[in-house]
């Protein structure tokens, strides 16, 4: 308003020399007027409407009396948790401009049950100067929706529980132990290493910022549209503790404690420099899994099925992207149609087990190595081999000499190898007892 009068003022000394252009000017200042304070009202109804609505009582935030001027806060209200009130979110959903846990040195909390919403077009605030407490208590659920969060000066005690965080604007991300995860708008940049118990789907852009994610749930959780720089798996659900809701890129590590990766709907790929540790039958990856090689660098894909840890790994091969699963399920039952015009024949392969591996590029190639367990049922290691199947011929073929390490139970081919499609473990002879699947089993007593 002030700019407005300053306005009026500048024109109404205008000089006038004409009863005409006095006219002119009395109709277009009463125009204007009309039309900027019209302006105003359009652009500003929030600002012009909004108010400090405080918390003064410990009680629901739908109860009028919990809340000084007698009323609930609306849509365009700064809201503020008074130090000593606790705020129950007792209704589906509510929204306000702003939220400010304690207003002053002391301790103010609010409280989500599950199923309740709050909105908060602005910035939410967990603590104000040295000395405040806001505590934000979501263990029976709830979300909170918000452009950005603030911790204060204060101390801030924030339980995750079951609830929900969703950021839809450019902000950074300073709490580190949560649970569900939503970034709808802006960029969210991690402030920390952080853990999550819940799911995190990224409809946006999400920054990790070099900082390690733990996924430590106690049920599956889902991930979409995340790219790792470190990751941790340690869920200690039964099953599939990690399924991938969109491709997922790890950049630099994996480090896998307790859990199964499901990538079987969407593959997970790891870069050049990107490591693996901690594989076993507790915690792998069950799907498909890229690796990006531009140093011609080995690699060992940490693939199974959800219950086995069945490795295969690429030695020296080209540069390119590799892919790779693994399916406990004989590829076909053709185990002793083998090619008999190899320099060493086979005499059979596995009926239980294969994996697929291919580049992206067709004429790539690379020294392939499989691996055994007890599971396996491998009688005479000096036998086993590393088998393909030969799509043309529609035989098995030994892919040739090897090396065999009984130490951690591997057979690597000694040569390049450029034809891919299945592999399985082979035996040249029929003393490797190799694992068979039985479908059917007879027997009759046979009496004296």
């Amino acid at each position: 308003m002030v700019k407005f009068t300053r306005l009026l003022l500048l024109k109404n000394n205008f000089h006038i020399k004409t009863e005409a252009m006095k006219s002119k000017l009395t109709y277009f200042n009463r125009f204007f007027s009309i039309e900027f304070l019209l302006v105003i009202l359009i652009v500003s109804p929030i600002s012009l409407l909004a108010k400090t609505v405080t918390a003064k009582t410990t009680g629901n935030w739908s109860t009028p009396s919990t809340w000084k001027g007698g009323s609930s806060p609306s849509v365009s209200d700064d809201v503020v948790i008074q130090s000593g009130v606790t705020i129950t979110v007792d209704i589906a959903a509510v929204t306000c401009n702003s939220l400010t846990l304690t207003d002053a040195a002391g301790s103010s909390s609010i409280i989500f049950n599950s199923g309740q919403t709050i909105v908060v077009n602005g910035i939410v605030t967990l603590s104000t100067i040295v000395g405040s407490n806001g505590n934000l208590y979501m263990t029976n659920g709830g979300i909170l929706e918000c452009k950005s969060i603030s911790l204060g000066s204060g101390t801030v005690n924030f339980t995750p529980g079951t609830g929900t965080i969703q950021l839809d604007a450019t902000n950074t991300l300073p709490l580190s132990n949560l649970n569900n995860l939503i970034i709808y708008g802006g960029t969210t940049t991690l402030n920390s290493n952080s853990a999550f118990t819940g799911n995190i789907i990224n409809n946006s852009i999400f920054n990790c910022n070099s900082k390690t994610i733990t996924l430590n749930g106690t049920a599956n959780q889902t991930i979409s549209g995340i790219n790792f720089y470190d990751v941790i798996i340690n869920n200690t659900s039964l099953g599939n503790a990690v399924t991938l809701g969109s491709a997922t890129t790890v950049n630099h590590s994996l480090l896998l404690t307790k859990g199964i990766i499901d990538a079987t709907l969407y593959p997970i790929s790891f870069t050049e420099s990107a490591s693996i540790s901690g594989a076993s039958n507790q915690s792998h990856i069950k799907g498909t899994i890229k690796k990006i090689v531009t140093n011609n660098s080995s690699f060992v894909f940490p693939c199974g099925n959800g219950t086995y840890y069945r490795p295969i790994g690429i030695i020296s091969p080209s540069n390119d992207t590799w892919m790779s699963s693994y399916s406990k399920t004989p590829y076909n039952s053709n185990n002793k149609n083998v090619n008999t015009t190899d320099s060493v024949n086979l005499d059979h392969v596995s009926l239980v087990e294969f994996w697929n591996l291919s580049p992206i590029t067709v004429g790539s190639s690379t020294k392939i190595q499989l691996s055994w367990d007890e599971k396996s049922s491998v009688t005479n290691t000096s036998s086993v081999t590393v088998a393909h199947w030969n799509s043309y011929t529609n035989q098995w073929e030994n892919v040739g000499s090897k090396i065999i390490d009984l130490v951690n139970k591997t057979v690597t081919s000694n040569v390049s190898w450029s034809s891919f499609s299945p592999f399985t473990l082979g035996s040249t002879t029929s003393e490797t007892s190799l694992p068979i699947d039985i479908e059917e089993f007879k027997a009759k007593v046979r009496r004296n």
